[in-house]
């Protein structure tokens, strides 16, 4: 029978068995603080990110309004100026036209809204950052600031840009538009009204259409003295919050770690679609440019001599213009990517990413500025076909392609010296048609895709220098 020995194995004592459970519970705590401390820092380092940029974007805001204020309340007394000369020609009472003209086309229509900063803002909201801010007394003050904004502030210049938009359309049924080209940028833009040499008469001398339009400019008015008011609150709101975060930003900044595999794979995405962009937008600059110059050649020919007299090829060519649309649509896949997914973190440059959030901003603006021109674009469809027959825009458009396709400006050339008949050659139709164009601001538009296009321009050559892509093309 085969017998079987084990080896005698020495007992461990319970001290023993102890302290190896003591040392492997060491290593899994120690191991568990040492996470907790690294996204301790890294936590942190990302709320005086956030902190930092804040505090830019409450300087812009504050400059905003502090620049802002005077000029509405200068706009407010001018108002009343304005509404004052319409209570006059109301009541068939003597007053000053020229000054009339000046009042109304300097701040009739001028929309000084203030518009805040809020990119910071979006970007702690939209990637959770507001548990990383721990002082709470910031956290309010960002909150109570941001809802002032979403609340008062929008509102008030929704409803006070509603009320100028229908004051325009009811200035266009008393004033004449020949000598206004756009809406004034600067408070002596339309001096030339004050000339008296210059003969001024009024579309409509109806006197309770006159008294009308005076009470809308006072109810304009009581808009504005609240928008005034609004943003005055809303200056003092942001000085405080300007103190609260200065005081939470006294810490010193620590360097931290990106995520620099992935920053640079969405880098490279980003870079391309700045590409598409970038070529999208010359397109786009190119084309409505061309447009604005012969918009500008036909409200010429319409301002001065007998419309009769000038030959309808060219109207209908010049005409053709008013309708154009070279639209631009931003790529921005990779920044929503990176948007949703909480990316934007790895982008560790704040200036970087500044101008990442910059740049999605103004194509935000520009897509806004797009869709709001959408219903003023159909109206001027819709007025370009009460004076253009069909046809006739239909074949100018073909010549312009056939044009396009072969560089034949005689074809063109051509056209212009014929007469295709037009609907009608009512002043008011032509005056109607040019008005509504010029509520496209076609000339803004331009400066936007130029603004659109150096921002991009500028930020591929950060992204590439950044993260050393350039050289890998």
């Amino acid at each position: 029978m085969e017998v079987h020995h084990h080896p005698n194995v020495e007992k461990k004592s319970f001290k023993e068995y102890f302290l190896e459970f003591l040392m492997i519970f060491l290593a899994v705590t120690m191991g568990f603080f040492a996470e907790n401390i690294r996204e301790h820092f890294s936590d942190k380092t990302k709320e005086k990110e956030f902190i930092v940029s804040l505090k830019e974007d409450l300087i812009s805001d504050t400059t905003q309004l502090h620049s802002l204020l005077p000029v509405s309340d200068t706009i407010y007394e001018k108002l009343d100026s304005l509404y004052l000369l319409m209570q006059a020609a109301g009541k068939g009472e003597p007053y000053d036209i020229h000054k009339l003209y000046y009042m109304n086309f300097t701040y009739g229509f001028g929309l000084f809204v203030f518009v805040p900063n809020n990119r910071t803002i979006s970007q702690i909201k939209n990637t959770g950052g507001f548990s990383l801010i721990k002082n709470k007394a910031c956290r309010d003050s960002i909150t109570i600031y941001d809802n002032f904004n979403e609340s008062d502030i929008k509102l008030n210049s929704a409803a006070y840009s509603d009320w100028m938009n229908d004051l325009n359309k009811m200035s266009q049924k008393i004033f004449y538009y020949d000598q206004v080209k756009t809406f004034a940028h600067s408070f002596n833009q339309y001096n030339f009204f004050l000339n008296d040499s210059l003969q001024l008469k009024l579309v409509n001398n109806d006197k309770l259409l006159l008294i009308e339009y005076a009470n809308k400019v006072r109810s304009l008015m009581m808009m504005f003295n609240i928008l005034i008011e609004t943003e005055r609150r809303q200056f003092e709101s942001g000085m405080i919050f300007l103190a609260v975060t200065m005081g939470f930003f006294a810490e010193s900044l620590r360097e931290y770690v990106s995520e620099h595999k992935h920053a640079k794979e969405y880098a490279q995405s980003m870079i391309n679609d700045l590409t598409n962009d970038t070529a999208d937008l010359k397109t786009y600059i190119r084309y409505t440019s061309k447009a604005a110059g012969y918009i500008d050649t036909l409200s010429k020919l319409l301002s001065t001599g007998d419309v009769k007299q000038v030959p309808t090829g060219k109207l209908y060519w010049y005409g053709l213009w008013g309708g154009a649309n070279g639209g631009f649509v931003p790529h921005d896949a990779t920044f929503h990517q990176m948007e949703s997914s909480g990316t934007l973190r790895y982008f560790t440059n704040a200036s970087l990413n500044s101008d990442v959030a910059n740049y999605n901003q103004l194509c935000r603006t520009w897509q806004k500025k797009t869709d709001a021109d959408l219903g003023i674009y159909i109206e001027v469809r819709k007025a370009r076909a009460k004076i253009f027959e069909f046809k006739y825009n239909e074949i100018t458009n073909n010549i312009y392609q056939a044009g396009k396709a072969s560089s034949n400006r005689a074809l063109i050339d051509s056209f212009m010296k014929t007469n295709p008949p037009l609907l009608t050659y009512d002043k008011t139709l032509f005056n109607e048609y040019l008005e509504m164009i010029r509520s496209r601001f076609i000339h803004l538009q331009i400066d936007a895709a130029k603004n659109l296009l150096q921002h991009a321009t500028s930020l591929i050559e950060k992204l590439e220098r950044e993260y050393h892509l350039s050289q890998e093309k």
